[in-house]
């Protein structure tokens, strides 16, 4: 299923999308100059507000079944802990000094 249908299709469900984006596996099939296969897994940017709410309820999309998740960006362990950061040798090699300053 192409891009343009996933944001057709939401678009007629009146939900406004800023953009859709098509996941690619990891996997190039053994072969290096190969581009990766596309799965079917989309990632959705919708505005916030009652848009997501729209989103989270979807179970049927284009006549298929649906799940909807979050997206959780990773923490960044010098801005999350940066306070509690200097007793973990580990933490703070992960830290460059421009976002470390003890």
């Amino acid at each position: 299923m192409p891009e343009n249908v996933v944001r057709k299709e939401l678009e007629n469900l009146g939900i406004c999308v800023q953009g859709v984006l098509q996941l690619r596996s990891d996997r190039r099939n053994q072969e290096a100059d190969k581009a990766r296969p596309l799965t079917p897994r989309f990632i959705v940017s919708v505005p916030r507000g009652p848009e997501v709410a729209k989103v989270r309820s979807l179970t049927e999309l284009c006549g298929l079944r649906v799940s909807v998740e979050t997206y959780n960006a990773p923490i960044d362990p010098c801005s999350a802990n940066a306070a509690n950061a200097w007793p973990y040798a580990a933490v703070l090699q992960l830290c460059t000094p421009a976002c470390c300053l003890w």
